[in-house]
């Protein structure tokens, strides 16, 4: 598609006395065609490589410097040629012409409509029997389509380019690019218009926000009113290059700026009046009377709210906020510290409720109680105008102001906070002449929805010994919390469910998994992680959230578990329990026995205690092949004293030395202590990185381990604080199927 456009080009030709001979510096620059004279057509071409519509070959004599580029002093110059004619042609000045001409300005504008492939009229210039020879008195006249007319003065040519508007605190600012001064525009003309395009440098229906020589600019951010849904406002500037004389260029430079709520509150200038938030806690006892006649002096300050039934036992006098009003006034709080509004002064009504939702708000400037905006007890016909004269007042600079009162105005009602809802705002910009134009109305719930974007991406997975959490933090908060729950999604940044993992600066975390169990069948886990944005103490609600379900497997291979294993099946012979225990025996030791030889003949035996069969050698090696395989670390192994125990150890060759302790040992030591001796292991943790392997026996009543079929394990974590938690029980065969 061809792209059209008009332009005007201004050369200006400053003749000099004397002149140096044309041959010297202009050498006929712009003889296209070597005819030795530049014809209009000539120029046209020269304006179209300047312009970058045609390549420097349509006439590379144009470019007198070689450089590629035709600039505005090589077009000087051929037109100069097109005037004064070539060296040596008929046309061209003698170079034994006076040494001394008057100086003379003279201006020569070209316009033509310029497309991808333009068609233009081809004029030449005057022959040699009609020479164009300028003169102090009377400039020549190039007759010629379109026509070259020198005159007194120039026409400026150019246009701002680049506009950029942004919010800086209070103020709007405005950056852009000037075009160059030497094209006659000196001076820059900033305007704005409401909802609609800037039409043109004279617009009476945009405002002139500068004037002046700068490619810089701004303006209060107080002349500005946000977009709300109640008024949609988008803000047009456009930026024009003008003269000195304040002519200005038809072309400009345009942008737009769509305020928000939390952009102008953060520049100050505003009066934001609440309602108090949610008190449904006992009831006002205006029976007890008003200021001037109280029965109960300052009944209505009372934060009392012993109101329950039965009612002659209630000391309460006045409403109270409930929970949810105080969880609102935080939130509210809070969404102030996050976008950093300003509030310079807090005023309040007297009743506990209004004090309570603005102590909870801490807006950081003191509370202001007011009689003049305190529900009945004052002056009631009055109140909302009262309101109103304090709504009108402006703020100190950079600031806003706070005012928590009622609704619920006797007739005629008052507009706008007569029916805000308990938490909700109005907020109202003075006009510096008494005037409270209205803006919008927020629900308590509504500031969240105005909070910049916090962290996102959260993304969990475990590596090795812990879990890597990644995320990518908001711009606007310079701090994160992170929390943790259980099978439940965390409820905000101050879920009192949830663990606190970390607060501080960072997007990369890892919390250990030594800190987490295993989803299993028998009780399914999975944690919930979620990341929340913070300025100070105060949070973002909405966060970024994911969940993680680790394996026994994932978790095993970290280490941190110990688990205990019932000796692999052993029914070869029996346990001789009449020789004795280790105090009192008359077969030293005969536990320790691996003699199997009781099966032949049942009669003559010397085997003293029961031995692993050939089933439990194969349950032994393939958990010990399963460990293995899967990579569970075994830090420590404690054996039993029977041989059947030390075996299973041996054949399951978990790759640590075999401690062999007396307190897991049957029957020989301290039967009656076993159980708690083995919870007594079960708590000590485990080297870091590893597991902990006890093979002993059941029996005992020591649930569930006393329930353990013969290669079965129980599985424990110990925890930081002592003891161990139970997390699932295991047969031989299913750890070769972990995933």
């Amino acid at each position: 598609m061809a792209l059209l456009r008009t332009l005007t080009l201004v050369v200006l030709l400053l003749v000099p006395a004397p002149r140096a001979p044309a041959g010297l510096a202009d050498a006929c620059v712009g003889d296209c065609d070597g005819d030795g004279m530049v014809a209009i057509n000539e120029l046209i071409a020269g304006v179209g490589i300047a312009l970058g519509q045609q390549p420097v070959s349509t006439c590379a004599n144009i470019d007198r410097n070689g450089d590629g580029a035709v600039t505005v002093e090589e077009l000087i110059a051929a037109v100069r040629a097109a005037l004064d004619g070539c060296p040596g042609s008929p046309t061209a000045t003698p170079t034994d012409a006076p040494t001394a001409m008057p100086t003379a300005t003279a201006a020569v504008t070209l316009t033509l409509t310029a497309s991808a492939t333009p068609t233009l009229p081809v004029t030449e210039v005057p022959s040699a029997t009609a020479p164009a020879t300028p003169t102090a008195t009377a400039p020549p006249t190039l007759s010629a389509t379109p026509s070259f007319t020198p005159t007194a003065t120039a026409t400026p040519f150019g246009a701002p380019t680049d506009l950029v508007v942004a919010i800086d605190g209070g103020d709007v600012r405005l950056v852009w690019n000037n075009p160059d001064p030497l094209g006659g525009f000196t001076q820059a003309r900033v305007l704005r218009r409401l909802n609609a395009a800037v039409d043109g440098p004279d617009d009476a229906a945009a405002e002139t926000v500068f004037s002046g020589a700068a490619s810089n600019a701004a303006h209060p951010l107080l002349a500005l009113l946000p977009n709300v849904p109640e008024d949609n406002r988008t803000y047009h500037y456009a930026v024009f290059a003008c003269s000195a004389a304040g002519s200005c260029g038809a072309d400009g430079a345009a942008a737009t700026l769509t305020p928000t709520l939390p952009d102008v509150l953060r520049g100050g200038g505003y009066v934001i009046h609440w309602r108090h938030a949610s008190a449904d806690v006992c009831s006002d006892k205006t029976n007890l009377g008003t200021a001037a006649n109280p029965i109960v002096p300052d009944w209505w300050k009372s934060c009392d709210a012993n109101c329950p039934a039965p009612p002659g036992e209630s000391t309460a006098t006045a409403r109270q906020l409930n929970d949810e009003g105080r969880d609102e006034s935080v939130r509210i709080g809070q969404a102030f510290d996050i976008l950093r509004l300003p509030v310079g002064r807090v005023l309040s009504s007297e009743f506990c409720r209004n004090v309570g939702t603005a102590e909870l708000m801490d807006l950081g400037a003191p509370i202001e109680q007011l009689p003049s905006i305190t529900f009945f007890v004052y002056d009631e016909a009055n109140r909302c105008a009262n309101s109103y004269e304090l709504i009108a007042e402006a703020p100190a600079a950079g600031t806003n102001t706070a005012i928590i009162g009622h609704a619920g105005f006797p007739s005629p009602a008052c507009p706008v906070i007569g029916t805000l809802a308990w938490g909700e705002a109005a907020i109202f910009k003075p006009d510096g002449a008494g005037g409270t134009p209205f803006v919008t109305r927020v629900s308590d719930d509504e500031w969240a929805d105005l909070l910049p974007a916090g962290p996102s991406g959260l993304s969990a997975g475990i590596e090795a010994t812990h879990v890597r959490l990644t995320w990518s933090n908001g711009p606007a908060y310079p701090r994160v919390r992170v929390l943790r729950r259980l099978n439940d999604a965390v409820a905000g940044p101050a879920d009192p469910d949830a663990t606190l993992v970390f607060s501080g600066v960072t997007d990369t975390l890892l919390d250990p998994v030594s800190n987490l169990l295993p989803g299993t069948p028998s009780e399914p886990r999975t944690y919930h992680y979620a990341v929340y944005g913070c300025v100070g103490s105060s949070c973002e609600t909405v966060g970024t959230a994911t969940f993680i379900s680790p394996t026994l497997a994932q978790l095993l291979r970290a280490g941190g578990y110990t688990i205990f294993f019932r000796h692999a099946s052993a029914r070869l012979c029996a346990d001789n329990t009449d020789l004795g225990t280790a105090a009192n025996t008359t077969v030293p030791n005969w536990w320790k026995s691996c003699d199997a030889t009781c099966p032949l003949p049942p009669d003559v035996t010397t085997a003293t205690a029961r031995q692993l069969s050939d089933v439990g050698r194969i349950e032994a090696t393939s958990i010990g092949a399963a460990f293995a395989a899967q990579g569970f670390p075994v830090g420590r192994v404690i054996s039993s004293e029977f041989c059947r125990a030390v075996q299973t150890a041996e054949l399951a060759d978990f790759g640590a030395p075999i401690e062999q302790s007396p307190a897991v040992t049957f029957f020989v030591y301290d039967e009656a202590g076993r159980c708690e001796a083995t919870r007594v292991l079960l708590a000590e943790r485990p080297t870091a990185g590893s597991n902990t392997a006890i093979i002993s026996h059941s029996g005992n009543d020591c649930p569930p381990i006393s329930g353990l079929s013969m290669g079965g394990a129980a599985i424990y974590r110990p925890n930081p604080g002592g003891g161990a938690t139970f997390v699932t029980a295991l047969n031989w065969e299913q750890w070769g199927t972990l995933p």
